[in-house]
């Protein structure tokens, strides 16, 4: 973990307003001017972002009438196209950022009328790569194009599934096929597999995608910017564990909690010296232990994309927060998201009833680790005594630019 990267995700200072923090970008990597985020996979300003869509949605083709080699700046970066768009594409922006950047969403079901169908209509997120240069190469959950869903014959049923489901019944507002792709990208930074970093670096990754994902949501960001940040601030931990349980298959999960309890329990005891801090909560190694118990009933169940979906948007929608504006607009979209799961159960495993009800009694077990025991766990290198709550906008700033 760098510095530089502590520093600009991860400040000592807390944010609580949603809209005190604005991210501080440096110069675009194209031309130099004052970049506004992360557009395409690189930092770039609002001009070299618009060249670059525009180029490449209209698949433009430019030539050059010097020798390939023109000055791309802030002064000059409008004289040659083609010099640009080459220099777009050396910095590192990304083609199928800007093909995948707006996707369709289903069709709203017949029975979506007057208000809820005009909004139903009109969802249309857009997609960026993550705000973030330590997290470049996390795949965004909701344009991955390298997804196990779009190219696993069993996933891509499953996402058929899930469209027909939503095209057919009332719950159609909440979620659509895109929400059901949530892909870690273990970390390529020649960081041993089963080292302390290595889990700091996966969990990290996994932060910023859980809170991308809950900010694809239409619905969620329909909400009251309050009441974003103070869901995302109360449940950050529970759909943080639903995660790691999700892309499980992507690390080596077991030993990787075995050396976290051994880490732990050699804090606990003081043996650690070099170790950054010393443990604060208590019997952290019994806490890792029962994660390892529920991530292992979460595998018996084989909850497939669509279920996993549906169950971290209940958790998203705990209308229970505290400081909710709109508590019961909250408490409607859980109820949403409850019935739809329960009917998507029903309708694929009609052989299996207690199916929903064994799926919602793991819910309780998602909280085995409080925040704190989480952010000690996970997170203590990179923010110390920082609770993550107090740093949830920064994140949030640092996400998918929708």
């Amino acid at each position: 973990m760098t510095d530089s990267f502590r520093a600009e995700f991860f400040p000592r200072s807390p944010v609580l307003s949603p809209t005190a923090l604005k991210p501080v970008w440096g110069d675009c990597l194209v031309c130099g001017d004052r970049g506004t985020g992360k557009h395409y996979g690189i930092v770039a300003c609002e001009g070299c972002k618009g060249f670059f869509k525009r180029s490449v949605r209209k698949n433009l083709n430019y030539s050059c009438q010097g020798n390939g080699a023109c000055p791309v700046d802030k002064i000059h970066r409008n004289r040659c196209q083609r010099c640009r768009l080459n220099k777009c594409l050396d910095m590192g922006m990304k083609k199928e950022a800007v093909q995948c950047e707006r996707k369709p969403l289903i069709k709203c079901a017949e029975d979506c009328s007057g208000e809820n169908h005009t909004r139903c209509a009109s969802l249309s997120p857009t997609n960026q790569s993550i705000h973030s240069v330590y997290l470049e190469k996390t795949e965004s959950p909701c344009h991955t194009p390298s997804s196990p869903l779009a190219s696993s014959p069993i996933n891509g049923t499953l996402q058929t599934s899930l469209s027909q489901f939503l095209s057919s019944n009332q719950y159609d507002c909440i979620l659509n096929p895109e929400h059901l792709q949530f892909k870690l990208n273990p970390p390529t930074l020649g960081v041993s597999t089963l080292s302390m970093e290595y889990v700091y670096e996966i969990a990290t990754r996994l932060l910023f995608l859980t809170v991308d994902w809950a900010r694809s949501i239409q619905v969620f960001r329909n909400l009251d910017n309050n009441d974003q940040l103070v869901l995302l601030q109360s449940t950050w931990s529970d759909l943080f564990m639903l995660g790691v349980a999700q892309c499980s298959s992507s690390f080596p999960l077991s030993p990787l909690l075995t050396l976290a309890a051994s880490h732990m329990e050699q804090n606990e005891g003081g043996g650690d010296r070099k170790s950054p801090v010393q443990t604060k909560e208590p019997n952290m190694v019994e806490k890792i232990m029962s994660v390892k118990d529920l991530l292992f009933s979460l595998e018996k169940l084989e909850l497939d994309s669509v279920e996993y979906a549906f169950l971290k948007t209940i958790v998203l929608f705990n209308a229970d927060c505290s400081s909710l504006k709109n508590p019961k607009q909250v408490e409607r979209l859980q109820e949403k998201a409850h019935c739809a799961l329960k009917l998507y159960v029903e309708k694929q495993r009609p052989s299996n009833p207690e199916r929903f009800a064994k799926i919602l009694l793991r819910l309780p077990a998602t909280r085995v680790l409080t925040q704190r025991a989480a952010e000690e766990l996970f997170f203590s290198p990179l923010i110390g005594t920082v609770r993550i709550e107090s740093i949830m906008n920064n994140i949030i700033s640092n996400s998918l630019a929708f």
